[in-house]
């Protein structure tokens, strides 16, 4: 009978079906067409992916950022209110089809440094999404996605110019959105 490996000079060479038992009692299977399993189940990752996380204190940060956050709509002013529309994404960038929680706030900066000094008239969800709580009225809150991993707020403003950015927080990370600017 012959063996599923061999040795050479590069090492352990496994044939195709062979299994490697870990002393843990688990196996890593090696399939013909370079198809690695571990415990029977195909790992689709490829080298970078599953080495994304090794430092997981700045690789989620550092994830997070490379996708970019949500995606922003920022609509146009019209009777002092402008629609923003956020929609989120999961770690591929792909938009979720599933309710998330997210935190919410306004900042009167890009770098999202904080939450706005001046709040608006009113703020309000659109037509998707749900205010769960707003820990500081009109400024800071969490939200509720629809099904969809959306959600709108209608921001309203009659004193004058004013701009602001709506930042998502992700982990512990914020996403602003563009200007949001009233004239």
């Amino acid at each position: 009978m012959a063996l599923p490996y061999d040795l050479d000079e590069s090492g352990l060479v496994l044939s195709s079906g062979a299994r490697l038992k870990v002393s843990s009692g688990a196996y890593v299977n090696f399939e013909s067409g370079g198809q690695f399993q571990i415990v029977g189940t195909a790992v689709l990752a490829n080298a970078a992916e599953l080495n994304s996380l090794d430092d997981i204190n700045t690789s989620w940060p550092t994830l997070l950022t490379a996708i970019g956050g949500p995606t922003y709509t920022i609509g146009g002013e019209a009777a002092n209110i402008i629609n923003v529309a956020a929609q989120l994404k999961d770690v591929k960038g792909v938009n979720f089809a599933a309710r998330r929680c997210v935190t919410v706030f306004l900042s009167d900066d890009e770098q999202a440094d904080g939450i706005t000094a001046t709040a608006p008239d009113a703020l309000a969800i659109g037509t998707n999404g749900t205010i769960i709580v707003e820990h500081v009225t009109d400024k800071f809150m969490t939200i509720m996605t629809d099904v969809l991993g959306r959600f709108d707020i209608n921001i309203t403003y009659a004193a004058g110019a004013k701009t602001w950015y709506l930042c998502v927080v992700y982990g512990s990370v914020p996403f602003p959105s563009a200007a949001i600017t009233f004239a």
